[in-house]
């Protein structure tokens, strides 16, 4: 088959790491990937594994006529067998220009699951709510990477009948614990022994770096255990003034170590002893799986497939609630003191993520649902 994405952006978020994961894993589909804005993170990435990419350079949010006459030729001239979009605005503007182009093999990929108005913009709940009407007749297919998504979207009056959930896949090859990536990590932050907790994710209203924060303040409250806590994605640096005064107000500032965007996510994974997931909302959190892989388990709040994700090997609690979520910390701390059954639960992190979410197997499920609608 030929496959062409047609993607929001290529900049470093979930589905787009999905997205850049199913591309380079499937050798048996000719694909195209096509973002509406530039490059991003992963454009360059993608042409260097062999895959054609082009980009309609239009802005964040925005819908220009000459970026949908450049897609409307691509498809006419491409003529792919399927049509497999990502992310709202790319699900609405390309699934409409495909029907212009008199193709109707559109797959829409939704990968989101919060859709309150608190966590999202007047804007793209105005684009959700378009997509909720044109869901009954422009895609022959949806695909969710999670169950609760699928479940808020029918819910927003999508048409619940189209929906297939394929959760997003992971290359274990590279997300594996690696003792010399530890030890690098840990002696670059001048930590040893101490249990060295991390949050991976970019600064953003759905992530809720606040809930950690004040969550590991009532931690240091209680005294129970000694912590520090590592802060790895885009906007959690020392540039950042308001996540600076939300440490400093909180009294925590001490404890948290802010290290930006980096491209070694393995390798964070690896140097940690737990991961956090303190979001309000997700749909299929990439990070938690990936820290699984890396033999790290997880303590996160319940949003999206976050708690269906780490099953009984983390602790799963209510999402905007410190209280909570300081509890959970504390137990996995503790925890992480038990020697051969904190072991275990290691090795049991990494084996689930092998079992149902290892890049082949959901490579298979997409090429699955494409097949049911080229008519192959």
């Amino acid at each position: 088959m030929q496959v062409m994405h047609v993607i929001s952006n290529l900049d470093t978020g979930g589905a787009e790491t999905s997205l850049y994961q199913l591309a380079i894993n499937n050798s048996e589909d000719k694909q195209i990937v096509v973002s509406m804005q530039d490059d991003g993170a992963f454009g360059e990435r993608l042409r260097e594994q062999g895959i054609e990419v082009h980009t309609l350079n239009m802005q964040p949010g925005k819908l220009s006529w000459s970026g949908s006459v450049k897609l409307f030729k691509l498809i006419r001239n491409k003529r792919p067998a399927v049509i497999q979009t990502w992310m709202y605005h790319a699900d609405l503007v390309a699934g409409l220009v495909a029907r212009l182009a008199l193709n109707n093999r559109v797959s829409w990929g939704v990968h989101h699951s919060n859709l309150d108005r608190a966590a999202n913009s007047t804007a793209l709940l105005f684009v959700v709510k378009l997509c909720a009407i044109f869901s009954w007749f422009v895609p022959r297919t949806i695909v969710s990477c999670s169950e609760r998504s699928m479940q808020i979207h029918t819910a927003a009056r999508y048409r619940g009948s189209k929906f297939t959930v394929v959760p997003n896949g992971y290359d274990l090859t590279r997300f594996v614990f690696n003792q010399e990536s530890r030890e690098a990590f840990r002696s670059g932050l001048n930590v040893k022994s101490e249990c060295l907790l991390g949050m991976v994710g970019r600064w953003h209203p759905q992530k809720d770096h606040q809930n950690l924060i004040d969550a590991m303040a009532l931690v240091n409250s209680r005294g129970a255990v000694q912590l520090r806590c590592v802060l790895v994605g885009r906007g959690v640096d020392e540039s950042n003034p308001d996540l600076l005064r939300a440490l400093e107000n909180a009294g925590v500032r001490d404890q948290f170590l802010l290290l930006g965007e980096t491209d070694d996510v393995p390798a964070v994974m690896s140097g940690i002893d737990i991961h956090i997931l303190s979001s309000r909302g997700e749909a299929f959190p990439n990070v938690v799986a990936e820290a699984m892989a890396c033999n790290t388990p997880c303590v996160v709040t319940d949003v999206g497939d976050a708690g269906l994700i780490v099953g009984d090997t983390g602790w799963c609690v209510p999402p905007e609630s410190a209280r909570e979520l300081a509890a959970g910390i504390e137990d996995a701390a503790r925890a992480a003191e038990q020697g051969a059954a904190w072991q275990a639960r290691c090795e049991s992190c990494r084996a689930r993520i092998a079992s149902d979410y290892e890049i082949t197997q959901i490579v298979d499920k997409y090429r699955a649902v494409w097949r049911s609608i080229a008519n192959l």
